[in-house]
This record gives structure tokens, C-alpha cells and sequence, in this order.
């Protein structure tokens, strides 16, 4: 009989997908408690995959109120845990979903911290910071996705902290030639992440406009892949700039093209502003045996290496500009970089490999748990 794993996590999100796809092509019954409903709706795709809530969509709403729909949705928790039986609840991100799997009373309960979760929320007040270590508590298993942020982690818990890495696939993620003869003839650089802020969109644009200034005889094309708050103001930004000719805005797309996009670029870049906990997109690039820009954020530099990529300074358009010019005018270093990069992918974050972590981890948590239920009622038999 499959164990049941209930996954409180967001159904929109590709690592959700991932995770749930992967445990239930295992020997895992998934099922997935989500605050927002998925339009592709890929667990569809899996019979041990089973969506246990189908809510509204909040796009609309404000931070308040998706915060109290949490509260809200406890009952809906509570009697979905009683019909679906799980033998381990598993909330990835630990204040929205980690806080509804604290307040289920569900043990075992397995937390995952992400990112901002760790790196941003206790920072906010006092209060954060105490309903953060709350949720820190209550959990049994405490995973992180780097050893950067299972670092910072532990200025809020003296729990053990297992480092459980997204991981990549690659027989997903591969070298592959998708470009056509026309798109052989220029360089394509970019990145495939929400257009926000924090994940340096601005720097890059700088970057580009410097070398567009400076190097006339350089001729390349940069893509955005992705969609995000800031979109708008960076087409129009782009348009401002007279880059349209240079800076292409490919929208958000399908989890099924990405790996098409990672091998049409020739450069992925990363220039994150923030303490970006881990790289995935960084890795599935590095899979697809491309050269990558990341900036020193303490996720990004834990998988790129100096001889895996290219590492600048945070918030510094020039060293970018820099660093783009160099890899533009070396093909031999390019094709060195991606070759080093594949091959420590293949040996540090094979897909297969990280869900064996995960999965040794949900073996141990039950060996526990029925351990304990076996010295209960043998309890209950001596005292009866």
C-alpha cells in the first residue's frame, strides 16, 4: 500500500509540480492541499496525484486578506486530513502553508522552507519573527533547499535542518540544438523568472544599454521569459530606451517549453538583488550545458562555482556589461563553462537523486511514527 502524503503547497508553482510528479512516480499517494487553483492542472496527468482543494482565484485580493484566508480555510484542512488519511503532512514555504500545517495538529508534519519565507517574513516585526519560529516548531522535520538558507535558519531553531535540493531532471534538461538557422546567427541572452525587482531586470536593461552605447560591433539578442508586476513598466522602460530591436518580452510560458528556452539561449543570466535562496532556473540552464552570470546572493553562489560560471556583484550594470562582453567574444570559455556545468549538475542535483533525500527522510519520519504507535498500545495491553 502507497503512504499517503498530504503536500500543503502551491499548485500553481513549478517546483510543486515537480516535487508531487516525482514522489508519485515513487511509491507515493499525493495528495495536494493548494490556496490558488492551477489552469494547466497537470496533476491530471498522474492517477497518484489527487487535488484535495479547489479554491477561487485571489489574484485580486489584497495581502490581508489572503493572509486570513488561511484561518479560513482550516476547517476545509481538517476535513480533508480526516477523508484523505495521510501518513505525513509536507507544507512547503513556511509561512502559509507551514502556518496551516502548524495550526492542523498534524503529526508527523514535515516543513519545507523556501526563500523569502526564511530570508524576509521574521524580519518584518516581532511579530513575524514569533509566528515564524511557531511554525518552526510544531514541525517534526525541518528541510531546506540550500545550505545557505538552512544557515540562516538556524538563527530561529537549534532543530535539525536536512538540505533537500530541487534538483534537476535531465533527461528533461539536456543540450539540445532548437534553434534555426536564422537564430544561429546572433548570440541570445537572458532569463527565465518573474519580471520583478528583485531578480535584477533593471541591470540587465543598464547592461544592456551600456554595450549598445559602447561596442557597436557587438550584435546580440536578450529574452525575457516570464511574466510578473513590473512587466508593464519594463516593456515601457525598454521601449524608452530604444531596445526594443535588442530586448524581447516572451511572456509567461508553459512548464513543458522551458527547457526549449534554456537551449535557445546562449547565456542565461541570474543577477538577483536579494538573498535569493537557491538557483533552480540557474541549474536547469547549467543542465542544458550553458554559460551563466549570477550574482554573489548566497543560494546563487552555493551551485555556481568560479569555474562554472561567471559571478558579479550585486546591483552593478557594468561589471554585467563586463561580463556579458567577455563571454560574447570567447565562444572557447562559453563552450567550457556549459561542458563543467553539465557535468556537476549531473553529479550534485540529479533529479532522482534529491527525491531519494526527501524520500529517505519521509522513511525515517514513519518508521518513527509507527514505532511510536507500537510502544503506545503495547502500553495500553500492559496497563489494561
Amino acid at each position: 500500500m502507497r503512504p499517503k502524503i498530504l503536500l500543503l503547497a502551491d499548485v500553481t508553482s513549478s517546483h510543486t509540480e515537480k516535487w508531487a510528479l516525482a514522489l508519485a512516480d515513487r511509491h507515493y499517494s499525493i495528495g495536494i492541499f493548494s490556496l490558488n487553483r492551477s489552469v494547466e492542472k497537470w496533476y491530471d496527468k498522474n492517477e497518484n496525484i489527487i487535488l484535495l482543494c479547489e479554491p477561487a482565484y485571489y489574484t485580486n485580493s489584497s495581502a490581508l486578506k489572503i493572509k486570513l484566508k488561511y484561518f479560513l480555510k482550516l476547517p476545509r484542512l481538517h476535513k480533508i486530513i480526516k477523508s484523505f488519511k495521510p501518513d505525513i503532512v509536507h507544507a512547503h514555504y513556511a509561512t502559509s502553508y507551514g502556518l496551516l500545517g502548524a495550526l492542523s495538529g498534524f503529526h508527523p508534519f514535515v516543513l519545507s522552507v523556501w526563500g523569502s519565507d526564511v530570508f524576509e517574513f521574521p524580519r518584518k516585526s516581532i511579530f513575524h519573527k514569533l509566528l515564524f519560529k511557531l511554525n518552526l516548531k510544531c514541525s517534526d522535520k525541518l528541510l531546506s533547499t540550500s545550505f545557505a538558507m538552512k544557515k540562516e535558519l538556524e538563527f530561529y531553531t537549534n532543530a535539525n535542518i536536512e538540505v533537500t535540493p530541487f534538483g534537476v531532471d535531465t533527461g528533461v534538461f539536456y543540450p539540445k540544438e532548437v534553434k534555426t538557422d536564422e537564430e544561429k546567427k546572433i548570440l541570445h541572452l537572458g532569463i527565465i523568472k518573474s519580471l520583478e525587482e528583485r531578480y535584477g531586470i533593471n541591470d540587465i536593461i543598464k547592461a544592456v544599454q551600456i554595450l549598445k552605447s559602447t561596442r557597436h560591433d557587438i550584435k546580440f539578442k536578450v529574452l525575457f521569459v516570464g511574466n510578473g508586476s513590473k512587466a508593464n513598466h519594463y516593456r515601457q522602460l525598454v521601449r524608452d530606451q530604444n531596445l526594443s530591436d535588442t530586448i524581447s518580452f516572451i511572456g509567461k510560458i508553459p512548464t513543458e517549453k522551458v527547457p526549449y528556452y534554456h537551449n535557445l539561449l546562449d547565456i542565461y543570466l541570474n543577477v538577483s538583488n536579494i538573498k535569493e535562496s537557491f538557483g533552480v532556473s540557474v541549474l536547469e540552464s547549467m543542465a542544458c550545458a550553458k554559460p551563466v552570470i549570477v550574482t554573489n546572493a548566497p543560494g546563487l553562489i552555493e551551485i555556481v562555482k568560479p569555474n562554472l560560471g561567471i559571478i558579479i556583484k550585486m546591483n552593478d550594470p557594468l561589471e554585467l556589461a563586463n561580463a556579458i562582453k567577455m563571454l560574447i567574444e570567447d565562444p572557447q570559455l562559453r563552450s567550457k563553462l556549459g561542458e563543467e556545468a553539465l557535468s556537476y549538475v549531473k553529479a550534485n542535483y540529479e533529479l532522482k537523486d534529491c527525491v531519494n533525500i526527501v524520500s529517505g527522510i519521509y522513511e525515517s519520519v514513519l518508521i518513527e511514527k509507527y514505532e511510536s504507535e507500537f510502544r503506545f498500545k503495547l502500553l495500553r495491553m500492559v496497563f489494561a
